[in-house]
């Protein structure tokens, strides 16, 4: 039996339920269907054009108690009137009906939907302009969208970047959007840094070493920088610490003292453009029986000098006793370079109007009295003194044995008449080409004089003075 979809029992009942059977310009040849009459249900065939009844089955009631079927298929449904609270379901098999409450108690479902931004609320739009590439944001019932312009006001970044232009090395970004550095005093709590971490603008305990290490098939190594800035001008000042370096250790005393060992100090010396100079010191720690200020002295002083290119002076030693060279023609010893009792080199130099290797010692009351040794070419060597205020710089030579002079012959000089020695010496000079010698009580004697009035040398005086 061929059943032509169009012959449902709806439009039967409606249309066919009066006549009997459909029309016979409904349907084509060897088309069958079941119509519900009035008599009852039967099958109609259509022969040669006609609709014909073929039979009514008595054993079908207008009405199915029950009816099992293998498979069901529904082509189309009818929307029901009303809200009937009804679905269908399978029970092992069998199509029964539940209420929309059961079903939701099957299913697990919520039966009312909470929304909003609590725990566990089902979340929904909350604005009507949500567009696609929108960023989400929760607003009290929901989420809303925002553009990236939107964003960037909403958390005050001031530029058009999503987060603030870089700021100046070692700041941070702030809760209002900009960069800044972040003090200790505006963070909540006190922070814990660990022991191997160096931080920024703190007198720092590191519990290790430090150790600048660099791989790498090159000439270049790590470096240990220290840079001078002044907050308001930042060009440092004439005599600036730059860095330093100290060493300490703690003595063996009843309650042990922090002593400093030794110190590294840098300093800009001149900040004068195109004449900086620098000054470097190594200070150690000396024993001091007069006081406990437990402080390293220098020991060793590097310093440039604007008076002489690429010169540096060097100072070796403490205030009580210095070996410096201040210039690149003079070594000298002292308290400093400008006071009196220094020992002085003056090594020769040809670049200056000294080319004679020369030591003094000054008196230690008076820079400019002096003991000099000049040593000139040929080992030409002058020995001299002078008193800056007088004629007192004596020169006295009292050896504990005898005094030899292996010479081809003494020369003195021809300074004419001289003092009156003091008393007890004797001074043996040369006047006008006449060999003399004066005692203490102001009497010249002519040693060229014979003892009978020749000439020749007086032999009274000669033994005297020669022995």
């Amino acid at each position: 039996m061929k059943y032509n979809p169009r012959y449902n029992n709806v439009l039967n009942r409606k249309s066919y339920l009066r006549k009997g059977q459909p029309s016979n310009l409904e349907g084509n040849n060897g088309d069958s269907v079941l119509c519900l009459l009035s008599k009852g249900v039967a099958l109609c065939y259509k022969i040669d054009g006609k609709w014909k009844e073929l039979g009514v089955f008595k054993d079908i009631d207008r009405k199915l108690n029950k009816m099992s079927l293998n498979e069901l298929s529904i082509t189309s449904l009818q929307e029901i009137g009303s809200d009937t609270d009804k679905f269908l379901m399978s029970d092992n098999g069998t199509v029964k009906y539940v209420t929309g409450t059961n079903l939701l108690t099957y299913s697990g479902a919520q039966p009312a939907l909470t929304f909003g931004i609590a725990n566990t609320n089902a979340v929904k739009i909350d604005a009507a302009d949500v567009a696609d590439d929108d960023y989400a944001r929760f607003t009290a019932n929901g989420l809303e969208g925002r553009t990236l312009t939107q964003i960037k006001s909403d958390i005050g970044t001031g530029n058009s970047a999503l987060v603030p232009s870089a700021g100046t090395s070692g700041h941070f970004l702030k809760h209002d959007g900009t960069f800044g550095q972040v003090a200790y005093s505006n963070l909540s709590g006190t922070p814990t840094i660990p022991a191997n971490y160096i931080t920024d603008d703190a007198d720092d305990i590191m519990l290790g070493s430090l150790n600048l290490k660099k791989i790498s098939d090159d000439a270049t190594a790590r470096s240990l920088i220290f840079e001078k800035n002044r907050a308001t001008s930042v060009s440092a000042q004439d005599d600036d610490v730059v860095g330093a370096v100290e060493f300490k250790a703690y003595n063996d005393g009843g309650t042990p003292a922090l002593v400093q060992v030794a110190k590294i100090e840098a300093k800009i010396s001149d900040v004068t453009d195109n004449n900086e100079t620098g000054k470097l010191t190594l200070s150690v720690l000396p024993t001091d029986d007069f006081s406990e200020n437990n402080q390293a002295s220098v020991g060793l002083t590097l310093e440039g000098t604007t008076s002489n290119y690429g010169q540096v002076n060097v100072t070796i030693g403490t205030s009580y006793g210095t070996v410096r060279h201040n210039s690149y023609n003079n070594i000298f010893a002292g308290a400093s370079a400008f006071s009196s009792g220094r020992i002085l080199l003056e090594p020769s130099n040809a670049n200056d109007v000294n080319d004679k290797n020369t030591f003094i010692m000054e008196a230690y009351n008076d820079a400019d009295d002096v003991f000099k040794i000049e040593v000139d070419v040929a080992g030409a060597t002058t020995i001299s003194t002078n008193d800056d205020g007088g004629a007192t710089a004596h020169l006295t030579i009292n050896p504990d044995g005898d005094t030899i002079f292996n010479t081809d012959g003494l020369v003195i000089q021809d300074n004419g008449d001289v003092s009156t020695p003091a008393s007890g010496y004797g001074t043996l000079y040369v006047n006008s080409d006449v060999l003399y010698f004066k005692n203490d009580s102001g009497t010249a004697t002519n040693l060229l004089a014979g003892g009978g009035g020749g000439s020749g040398l007086n032999s009274i005086v000669a033994a005297m003075v020669f022995g």
